[in-house]
């Protein structure tokens, strides 16, 4: 499970927060990049390196596999958590190998789940910026009994993700793929 959180920051070699002359925290950016981007971070490879579309997968949202093992999400009570706001991601879209599988996963990829996806900048990337599944788009207005065990009226409904306010830059498609 991939977890970051809270407002990014820039931190010197010790882990101590940067603050410019004035004593303002720097504030910092979040980037999921190819392991050969060397235009950030720390250059370790001797060799030049060239990062290209594909060079790894993305960023991959499963709720198929908790519900085929029963666990609880929080989608069901009306409670959307799983968030990728304002990250930088590059060089996306590369197959990775799942359950013996090669797959095509997306810099952001939705199965049967309905994530808060904006304000991301996705640029170079192999295949779509943004992929889900027709599940992703489930519809719940959470008057059905199924989610009425404590009685509630609801004052929202949810349709699918909440996709808005992204980049897509120099993709092979700029767009959302439906798989």
């Amino acid at each position: 499970a991939l977890q970051v959180l809270g407002v990014p920051r820039v931190v010197d070699e010790n882990g101590a927060v940067v603050l410019d002359d004035e004593g303002n925290i720097i504030p910092g950016h979040v980037i999921f990049t190819s392991f050969d981007d060397e235009s950030i971070g720390v250059d370790r490879n001797p060799l030049p390196t060239e990062p290209g579309a594909g060079d790894w997968g993305g960023l991959l949202v499963r709720n198929d596999l908790d519900r085929a093992n029963g666990l609880f999400e929080w989608e069901q009570e009306g409670i959307f958590l799983i968030y990728v706001n304002h990250a930088d991601i590059r060089y996306g879209g590369g197959n990775v190998v799942i359950d013996s599988v090669p797959r095509t996963i997306r810099p952001i990829s939705m199965t049967d789940a309905r994530i808060t996806a904006t304000f991301n900048t996705i640029t170079l990337s192999a295949d779509a910026a943004i992929s889900a599944n027709p599940d992703s788009f489930e519809e719940t207005n959470f008057h059905s009994p199924e989610f009425q065990q404590i009685e509630f009226t609801s004052d929202y409904e949810r349709i699918g993700p909440e996709v808005h306010g992204n980049r897509v830059l120099n993709n092979s498609v700029n767009g959302l793929f439906v798989n």
